[in-house]
């Protein structure tokens, strides 16, 4: 703090850059003492915030410095999407309030588009988010031809992204309730297919983990235990782990999924993923809304994540992720988008 002022100054060091512009309005410092500045600001150099504290001390201090805000402004920390499918940015208009959507309009629509298409739905998706304040998101492609140019998007809009990637290695098939009194459900898992993935993934992380100053941090997308093997989780747990990132899953999302878990390996998808070692603090279950309160325990004890899409809850119709009990449980929930609504503010509304 700078004397009794609300000011405080960051270290930038000797050779720091003269502050370039100040941001101004009710700044939501979200710092320790959680300060709410009223006529506040912050000060940039270069690609750094300096100084944050009372809009009139750091306009003395910095007359030349560039003005923007003002009142009825609210200066904020960047949002973070927790959860996005950027390629279907532009088809999201055709699935509302038209259901079933995922397998019959939103798969066949991303996979047919060209590298081009993407880099489009991208640079829209992005806009959109930057402009709704959110400055990273996360997102899971689901087509490696489409993992390239988004990379390249995010390098050029500038956004953050944990862009988590990766192809998956099983077939299986729910038997219908009819079918059952003769047949079985099945599953049959590709470890060649897995082989060649984790040789891509592994490029894919070198390739990028260092460009854009670390704005793009390669993740693993295992698209869910209906679709990826016991040993997909493992080995990309273990990945991970080495490059100090994480996983994200889709799980408990319908029934169907969850029939068939219990149907092949007796348990529902998160106690599969406990009873194999593959629920780690370096996993983030997506969705989750069918949850029961152990695989809440569960998750609590793993120290694994959520990425909450409220709007999506809806679209699939199968249940609300029981948010208040994961929070209580001290379990980390993260609100993502899911292409729906590319704006954090309006979907906490």
């Amino acid at each position: 703090m700078d004397g009794d002022s609300q000011t405080a100054t960051l270290g930038t060091g000797a050779t720091a850059e003269p502050v370039s512009m100040l941001v101004e309005g009710t700044v939501v410092t979200m710092d320790a003492e959680r300060r709410v500045i009223a006529d506040g600001a912050v000060a940039i150099a270069g690609d750094r915030i300096t100084e944050v504290g009372d809009a009139a001390d750091l306009r003395a201090r910095h007359p030349d410095a560039r003005r923007i805000g003002g009142a009825r402004r609210y200066v904020i920390p960047g949002l973070i999407d927790c959860h996005n499918h950027i390629a279907q940015a532009l088809c999201r208009e055709s699935t509302v309030e038209d259901f079933p959507n995922i397998y019959r309009i939103y798969i066949p629509a991303e996979a047919i588009q060209s590298t081009d298409d993407v880099r489009v739905s991208a640079r829209v998706a992005f806009a959109q988010l930057l402009r709704a304040g959110v400055t990273t998101m996360t997102e899971t492609t689901c087509t490696v031809s489409h993992e390239e140019p988004i990379a390249e998007t995010v390098m050029e809009t500038g956004i953050r992204c944990a862009l988590a990637r990766g192809m998956w290695d099983r077939e299986s098939r729910l038997a219908g309730n009819y079918e059952q009194i003769t047949g079985k459900s099945w599953y049959r898992d590709d470890p060649a297919a897995l082989a060649d993935d984790l040789d891509y993934t592994k490029e894919f992380f070198a390739k990028w983990f260092t460009k854009g100053e670390g704005r793009l941090r390669p993740w693993v997308h295992n698209l869910g235990v209906p679709s990826c093997s016991d040993e997909r989780y493992l080995a990309t747990d273990e990945l991970v782990q080495e490059w100090g990132t994480g996983i994200m899953t889709h799980i408990n999302r319908d029934r169907e999924e969850i029939e068939l878990s219990v149907s092949l390996f007796g348990h529902r998808p998160l106690e599969h993923l406990a009873s194999i070692g593959a629920l780690t603090e370096r996993l983030v279950a997506i969705h989750a809304m069918l949850t029961t309160d152990r695989e809440i325990d569960l998750m609590a004890e793993a120290g694994a994540k959520l990425a909450h899409a409220p709007v999506v809850c809806t679209d699939i119709m199968s249940a609300v992720t029981r948010v208040p009990l994961m929070r209580a449980r001290g379990i980390t929930v993260g609100l993502g988008c899911d292409t729906i609504i590319n704006d954090l503010l309006k979907l906490m509304r």
